[in-house]
């Protein structure tokens, strides 16, 4: 998260000014904790003096604006997830193919269902009303193939 190694974090950990916040403070084989968002803005404050040096103040200002609105955008797509606003795109997949093995019977259907309503229809004339519903199945099956393509 900091970009520094295990060493560099103990010795910041034990500094007498301005040590590196901790949460809980490790013992044995267990690992220290820490505030994320407590570490940032003690990094963010410790390595502000050189920034300001190399950059204005706007600068900084900036880029935390941009993180805040990372953080928000992340925080508004959490609770889309949990209001059922988006979905895995696994299960739209699913919802997709459902309906198109509905759409493809009821398309299969409809030659039978002419001929069945209007038996003056020859087969010229059905097999025509075939290869329509054929170029149907096709751009819905194109449409599949597209959604599968934009995903990868």
């Amino acid at each position: 998260m900091l970009g520094v190694n295990e060493v560099t974090i103990t010795r910041w950990s034990n500094e007498k000014e301005n040590p590196l916040p901790i949460l809980e403070k490790g013992r044995g084989s267990r690992a220290s904790k820490y505030d994320p968002q407590a570490l940032v803005e003690w990094r963010i404050n410790r390595i502000l003096p050189a920034v300001e040096k190399e950059a204005s103040v706007v600068d900084f200002q900036k880029e935390r604006a941009r993180h805040e609105k990372a953080k928000a955008d992340a925080q508004e797509l959490k609770n889309d997830i949990e209001m059922s606003r988006v979905s895995d795109v696994i299960v739209i997949a699913e919802v997709l193919a459902s309906i198109g093995s509905q759409i493809v019977s009821i398309l299969n259907a409809i030659p039978a269902n002419i001929k069945n309503r209007v038996p003056k229809l020859t087969n010229s004339e059905i097999e025509i009303i075939k290869r329509e519903i054929v170029k149907a199945q096709n751009a819905a099956a194109d449409i599949g193939e597209a959604y599968k393509e934009s995903e990868e």
